[in-house]
């Protein structure tokens, strides 16, 4: 991640899709946050996501993301890359604060994560990010 190039913009991707479990898990969003672009809707819409829970007093379990591959193309020399990262994402529980269960996503999911990675004035950001299942 120190390194203006693909393989930063590629170890910036894949840390951000890793901070997000542990968001759910710890209600800790502040890494996430400062990788998250101001115009990144998906972004914003985790961050509401993982407040809202934070306030019910819930948190996840689980959910882990393991990353099977990652492309990725520079856009705009030293500054916007497009990563394409293949990840499997774990089952996972929301539990609440007494450790009763409120949710279960029991299935294992395959997904290809698209991403917009940005460096601006020194530092890099997740512009966008889109998804699809790749198992349906």
């Amino acid at each position: 991640m120190d390194e203006v190039s693909a393989a930063g913009a590629e170890a910036v991707a894949v840390y951000f899709l890793q901070l997000l479990p542990y968001a759910f898990a710890t209600g800790d969003l502040a890494d996430y946050r400062e990788l998250s672009h101001p115009d990144c809707i998906f972004c914003a819409s985790a961050i509401a996501q993982v407040d809202e829970q934070a306030t019910a007093g819930n948190h996840s379990v689980g959910g882990l993301i393991e990353v099977t591959s990652v492309i990725s193309a520079e856009i705009d020399t030293g500054r916007w890359w497009s990563t394409s990262i293949e990840i499997i994402q774990e089952p996972s529980q929301t539990l609440d604060s007494s450790g009763q269960l409120v949710e279960d996503f029991p299935e294992t999911i395959p997904y290809r994560m698209d991403l917009a990675v940005v460096y601006e004035s020194g530092h890099w950001s997740i512009r966008e990010v889109s998804h699809e299942r790749t198992d349906q």
